[in-house]
């Protein structure tokens, strides 16, 4: 079309220039005739963008790049600079739509390079380009470069002070250094765009920045604070009905009261987000949702639901071909039938969830199903299990999961002892509590690292509330100061007055100064009385007055956090003794040199326990001991060793024996009570095999060893 025109012109040049022979003349048209054509050519570039942002429109997004090729360079035509950097960024744009990242980067950075050319007219418009630049390469995964353009793009957005898009930018910013693992710094950002979301009439991004500061709190052990803004954030999407937003929040309020161990408050909430199936919410969130809740019914022994929920969860991850969750998926399914028993479908759902997780090549959700599996298999398909729980222990290895490690360690000590290669369980169990001693010092690590940043978090939040307060300062100085005038003129009567008070109130300061110290004497002496006595009721109420030992209150307490989530997985023996034939030594030598006897067997029993350890007198002349992380087999060393210094020691010429009942906590073994139970049991079997012998329970097939 342009080379028709400019051939047009050329032809009415020549007929002109034959008819007019004046050079003035001629150099006017020259003139006329160069306007005409960068006319035409502006007119054209207008037409081009026309074309694309109808295209743009359509979603028509390949067309869009053929036509910006057909007419590049874009550098001849005369059309006006904003004209440009429009068509620039919808090729771009075009671009990232079709999640073609890699050479949507240098579409944009060539938007960037363009709009540089008059920086201060384009500052918002770079902003924008090094926006769509961070989150380019947030798709593509690459969180350093991601925060790096958020940082330009802040820069620009703060230079113009566009509140709202330097609210979102922190916001964005956030999550980019909390992908990192940055976490201090991701909360700054985090509350920083909270605080420019004051100024901003932006209810959506401060919802999205509330939730966000929400998470951080949450993955730095602040449990509390990080409710306080998700449910925040909850009303905010309810105020927008943003369902996406709600379902969102109603998921992430579930994970704190599940860390909190809060479970009936974090189904509530994973049920809110089932409620908002019927709406059309994420399918992400929905199935998340479930997944959690079939975990919190199958704990509360719920099969049934726990099983339908999970398998829903399942199939709309498959739909997502999201093979990583669908592995997890599967591999609570199998922990589900394994709790029913059904052995058989329990071990095709681990399978299936090894073949997941390997597709997904997600070693520790392939490790998480090769341990239950293997454990599935013992007595069944023992070498196939040990090549698992083995192929387990490398990977782990590889991958860094100790506490998996250990975990296929504790299997495969169960196999070999099933199997009566009793060296190899005992290989496996050093190595399990080499292990113990690695994992115990990496938590410890890692709390230390909670704690730092904890107080780098609280040490950040004074920082803004101290910055808040300056700010007040300064606003109340600055009212100040537009009062001075009238300040002034009241500030000699206000001396006056001043002086005449002070007069009296240095009087009556003095007095109440000598009373407060009075009061301060008298209370600090009734505190430390008060303290005394507390101390003393608290020994009282916890040890038995004549043994010095725990009373059966504390064991119970004792017991009660030993079954909390946090500690069930740790090894835990308790200990019945009973004093043999007891009611003779009262009968024979009076109830004065019985109690000597009781004292005695105590002090015997906490001198061959830890401090760790808990040694209680559970009856008259019965013990109960804790014996914290110690296994079946150290704890019949320990009683066995128990039993002979009593059998060899004496009180005032009496001697005594005592007869022992040990149980374990395994996976049958719910609460304390079922433990004290087995242990009474296993004390019952040695009383009525001859007394003065240890005898273990076993919950699993309740038999007994002595």
């Amino acid at each position: 079309m342009i080379n028709l025109q400019k051939q047009s012109y050329q032809c009415l040049v020549s007929n002109f220039m034959s008819a007019i022979s004046s050079f003035c003349c001629r150099h006017i048209l020259y003139v006329c005739l160069i306007t005409i054509a960068f006319q035409a050519t502006a007119k054209n570039a207008e037409d081009i963008y026309d074309q694309m942002s109808q295209l743009y429109q359509e979603t028509n997004y390949k067309e869009i790049q053929t036509l910006l090729s057909s007419i590049e360079p874009l550098e001849q035509y005369e059309a006006d600079s904003a004209l440009k950097a429009d068509i620039l960024r919808i090729a771009a744009d075009a671009l990232y739509h079709q999640k073609r990242y890699k050479a949507a980067i240098p579409a944009y950075e060539r938007l960037a390079n363009f709009l540089n050319l008059d920086k201060d007219n384009n500052q918002e418009r770079l902003g924008d380009t090094f926006n769509r630049i961070a989150q380019t390469y947030k798709r593509m995964k690459d969180p350093s470069l991601s925060s790096l353009y958020y940082e330009k793009s802040l820069a620009f957005y703060k230079a113009i002070n566009k509140v709202k898009a330097i609210a979102r930018t922190h916001h964005t910013l956030g999550e980019a250094e909390r992908r990192k693992g940055n976490l201090v710094l991701a909360l700054e950002h985090a509350l920083a765009s909270l605080e420019h979301h004051k100024e901003s009439n932006d209810l959506e991004g401060r919802a999205k920045a509330t939730l966000g500061a929400g998470i951080i709190y949450r993955l730095i052990g602040r449990y509390e604070k990080s409710l306080e803004y998700v449910l925040l954030a909850n009303e905010y999407y309810k105020e927008l009905n943003d369902r996406d937003g709600i379902v969102k929040s109603s998921n992430e309020t579930g994970h704190i009261y599940t860390r909190l161990q809060q479970f009936e408050d974090a189904g509530f909430f994973y049920q809110q987000t089932v409620d908002q199936a019927q709406y059309g919410i994420n399918q992400n969130a929905y199935a998340t949702a479930l997944r959690e809740l079939a975990v919190i019914n199958a704990n509360a022994k719920q099969y049934a639901i726990g099983l339908d929920m999970a398998q829903r969860a399942y199939l709309i991850f498959r739909e997502q071909n999201d093979i990583a969750k669908s592995a997890q998926c599967l591999r609570i399914i199998g922990n589900i039938y394994r709790a029913q028993e059904d052995i058989e479908k329990a071990i095709d759902y681990y399978e299936r969830s090894m073949e997941q997780a390997k597709l997904a090549n997600n070693l520790i959700f392939l490790v998480k199903a090769q341990i239950p599996l293997g454990e599935a298999l013992l007595g069944i398909d023992n070498e196939r299990a040990k090549r698992l729980l083995e192929s387990a222990i490398d990977l782990t290895d590889r991958i860094n999961e100790n506490a998996q490690m250990l975990n296929a360690y504790r299997v495969l000590k169960l196999l070999a002892k099933s199997e009566g290669d009793i060296n190899k369980a005992f290989e496996y169990a050093e190595k399990q509590i080499s292990l113990s001693i690695i994992v115990q010092k990496q938590r410890n690590a890692q709390d230390l690292a909670m704690a730092k940043t904890n107080l780098q978090t609280y040490k950040m939040e004074l920082e803004l509330n101290a910055l808040r307060d300056r700010v007040t300062k300064d606003q109340l100085t600055l009212s100040k100061k537009n009062s001075e005038i009238e300040i002034a003129k009241q500030a000699k009567r206000i001396s006056e007055l001043e002086a005449v008070k002070n007069k009296y109130a240095s009087l009556a300061l003095a007095a109440l100064v000598v009373v407060c110290l009075i009061l301060i004497l008298l209370s600090y002496r009734r505190f430390r009385a008060s303290k005394q006595r507390n101390s003393e009721l608290e020994v009282l109420a916890e040890t038995d007055p004549l043994t010095n030992c725990f009373n059966r209150r504390s064991l119970v307490a004792a017991l009660e956090a030993q079954f909390s989530s946090a500690l069930i997985s740790s090894p835990l023996c308790v200990v019945m003794i009973d004093i043999d034939h007891f009611k003779h030594v009262n009968d024979t030598y009076g109830h004065s040199a019985g109690d000597k006897v009781i004292i005695n067997v105590g002090n015997i029993i906490k001198a061959q326990t830890k401090e760790t350890d808990l040694v209680a007198r559970y009856g008259g002349e019965e013990f109960c001991v804790l014996l914290i992380d110690t296994h079946l087999e150290r704890a019949l060393q320990i009683a066995e060793s128990i039993r002979q210094t009593i059998e060899t020691s004496e009180v005032e010429n009496i001697k005594v024996t005592c007869s022992f009942g040990i149980s374990e906590r395994n996976i049958e073994t719910i609460d304390g009570d079922a433990l004290i139970e087995l242990a009474d049991s296993a004390l019952y079997r040695s009383k009525a095999t001859g007394r003065n012998k240890v005898t273990s329970q076993n919950a699993s097939n309740n038999k007994t060893t002595s």
